[in-house]
């Protein structure tokens, strides 16, 4: 047996507070050398909330594809049953196995509620803190 290497992330993209729509997971998966594992399928991957927001639930694995690099992979998850994403913060445990070797890591997101969401940055840096919108801090250099 030996480790694999797991590195995830994941983004609210079309998953909000009182939907079933999917949350992604973006999970990058290596052997102990670095060397991307390919190949993986649903069966190979767990995904548990360890934190949810106010009346969360667990969730079930919907769909997992190879994204991009090789070793990369999106996992889409959905609350079970017929429950809804709550707002608040979500902390996932995602764990893989693969031919007796296993990793795990954790990935967060924050499930807010439409008035709370975090506006996008065009410049391509992703969702910028509520504090910085319109503003970006002057760095005067320092001797």
């Amino acid at each position: 047996m030996s480790l694999l290497i797991v590195n995830a992330a994941s983004e609210d993209t079309i998953a909000a507070p009182g939907n079933r729509l999917e949350n992604y997971v973006v999970v990058s998966v290596t052997d102990g050398l670095g060397n991307p594992v390919t190949g993986l399928t649903a069966g190979n991957f767990k995904v548990q909330p360890l934190i949810v927001g106010p009346g969360g639930a667990l969730v079930n694995i919907t769909n997992v594809s190879a994204a991009g690099l090789p070793g990369c992979y999106i996992i889409r998850i959905v609350p079970i049953n017929t429950e809804t994403w709550k707002a608040g913060t979500y902390i996932f445990a995602v764990a893989v196995e693969s031919g007796g070797n296993k990793g795990q890591n954790l990935a967060s997101v924050l499930m807010a509620r439409d008035g709370q969401r975090r506006p996008f940055d065009p410049q391509g840096a992703g969702h910028v803190p509520p504090h910085s919108v319109g503003t970006w801090p002057a760095f005067a250099p320092t001797h």
